[in-house]
């Protein structure tokens, strides 16, 4: 992976941050709380390096909405939800949060937990999982721990497990950070709400939006993803946490902030991000049919960046059906318009690296940037 690959790949993994959803302590035998009462960052526990908010009932209120969560949905090797659990379970989730815990040294891939929130039927749900789990060869089995039922299978030594409260949450993950999940929400270990670093960057976006997410960014974690080398050349590496809000509808409005150690750092951030748009504006017309980067504003606040993209929902939709359609089929072909390299910044690194054009046939790499 080259540099610029690396910059453009990771500013986008931090504005998709994608594409997503209190430290209480009470004993084991104090009653549970009424579970759609829960807010999202309730049934994540404390300590996570990424947490995602998602309210689903939102999302469903934007045409491209209902898009993606239209019912009748189904899965690789197991067919149609419908047809398997009698009613697609999906359409009964109203909200959705997601934590990526801090990666300890060494580990082989992150871990993720996902919750889902709305009215489940617990019985129901478990039969659906259950069905499922053997469809595909395996060999369901539930097991109670706390309150909830979990479902593994026996025939997978390792691999994701699933929990079901009764009227919700819904829990996967790893067995792991499964269990620290069942504990959170069974109020035996501390939540997310309560995480310091996370509530800063919150207070930066709108946590009302649809989508909220917030990601501190260890530098440890960016030497070990591409080497000491590339992290300290990288102007990524300013960058110490970030925080993403959505809107979909009445406008389609996306948020960034990105938070820097001082001043000087995040007006470099600055230059880096607004270089990149200007680069980013003949592959994005390319690919989505808009040049969406004249929509962007960016600005400096303190030690931080601002980035908006404000959007009709017209437009907002068309070019997320692009984009789903790119990945879906590959990219479009190439243009014969040239884009220009930055030049690099004060500091020495490139204020931003050179970002390749789609191609339909190999070519030879952009030249100019000051980065290996």
């Amino acid at each position: 992976m080259n540099t610029h690959q690396l910059n453009v790949g990771m500013l986008i993994a931090i504005a998709g941050a994608a594409v997503a959803i209190f430290a209480l302590n009470a004993k084991p035998s104090a009653p549970t709380p009424e579970p759609n009462r829960l807010r999202p960052l309730e049934v994540l526990p404390s300590g996570a390096a990424l947490l995602v908010t998602a309210d689903m009932k939102r999302l469903q209120a934007s045409a491209l909405g209902r898009q993606l969560t239209a019912s009748g949905r189904e899965l690789p090797g197991i067919g149609r939800l419908t047809d398997l659990c009698g009613d697609d379970p999906t359409v009964k989730i109203e909200r959705v949060a997601l934590a990526m815990p801090k990666r300890p040294p060494g580990a082989s891939a992150p871990q993720f937990g996902i919750a889902a929130l709305g009215s489940f039927d617990q019985q129901q749900l478990q039969r659906c999982v259950s069905r499922a789990i053997v469809k595909r060869g395996g060999n369901p089995v539930p097991t109670p721990i706390g309150s909830f039922i979990s479902i593994r299978d026996a025939e997978q030594l390792a691999g994701g497990e699933i929990a079901i409260r009764a009227g919700g949450p819904v829990l996967l993950s790893e067995p792991g950070y499964l269990r620290q999940m069942i504990d959170t929400v069974d109020r035996r270990r501390p939540t997310a709400v309560g995480d310091p670093l996370h509530q800063a960057l919150r207070r930066g976006v709108d946590v009302n939006s649809a989508v909220v997410a917030t990601w501190i960014i260890d530098k440890a974690w960016l030497v070990e993803m591409v080497g000491p080398r590339l992290a300290e050349q990288s102007t990524l590496g300013l960058i110490r946490g970030a925080a993403l809000s959505m809107q979909v509808a009445p406008t389609f409005r996306l948020h960034v902030l990105l938070g820097a150690a001082s001043e000087d750092d995040a007006t470099e951030l600055l230059g880096f991000v607004r270089g990149l748009l200007k680069e980013f504006a003949l592959p994005a017309r390319l690919a989505l049919g808009v040049d969406v980067t004249t929509s962007v504003n960016t600005k400096l606040a303190k030690s931080s960046v601002d980035i908006v993209l404000a959007l009709d929902s017209a437009t907002a939709a068309s070019a997320a059906e692009r984009a789903i359609d790119l990945i879906t089929n590959g990219l479009p072909p190439a243009a014969d318009e040239p884009i220009p390299t930055p030049a690099p910044s004060a500091s020495g690194r490139a204020s931003a690296a050179p970002m390749p054009r789609p191609k339909s046939a190999p070519s030879s790499a952009p030249t100019g940037s000051t980065r290996p």
